[in-house]
């Protein structure tokens, strides 16, 4: 998923930079997180591709 996040331009950040906002990310696996409106973005965009 994380992948996906960057070919479609999605800032895509590690944990580090996120502490104390974490429930305001979505973790795409591993240490990356998107922001949870870029995630929802993110899964509209894949459900029209696939």
């Amino acid at each position: 998923m994380a992948a996906y996040a960057r070919i479609y331009g999605f800032q895509v950040v590690d944990g580090k930079h996120i502490e104390g906002r974490e429930e305001e990310f979505t973790c795409l696996g591993g240490n990356c997180y998107l922001s949870n409106g870029e995630y929802e973005m993110l899964e509209e965009i894949l459900e029209k591709e696939f």
